[in-house]
């Protein structure tokens, strides 16, 4: 979720935090893809009925690629934006993950 609210109290979870809307947009864009959903369920811990351990010493770990202005631009424009995020960590494409 992304949030611009300023009062926002936040008591539980995990947050990413930055005055930069557009860095907060792209890596909504990245964590939202199927990429970071297989890097989670490849590293989490699993709980029974199909739960997932997810706290930030399993994020730490993930990297973010660094993206040129072009692509930048081009990633926020994306709908569904998995075959340009495979491309970017040079990933060969699957079937959906989800």
């Amino acid at each position: 979720m992304l949030c611009e609210e300023i009062d926002l109290l936040f008591y539980n979870g995990i947050a990413l935090i930055s005055d930069d809307l557009e860095e907060l947009r792209l890596i909504k864009k990245i964590l939202e893809s199927d990429i970071f959903f297989k890097y989670i369920k490849n590293t989490t811990k699993d709980y029974s009925s199909g739960y997932i351990s997810m706290s930030r010493h399993y994020l730490k770990n993930f990297g973010v690629c660094q993206l040129t202005d072009q692509q930048k631009t081009l990633l926020l424009s994306k709908d569904n934006c998995n075959d340009f995020l495979y491309e970017l960590y040079g990933i060969e494409i699957e079937s959906s993950v989800c």
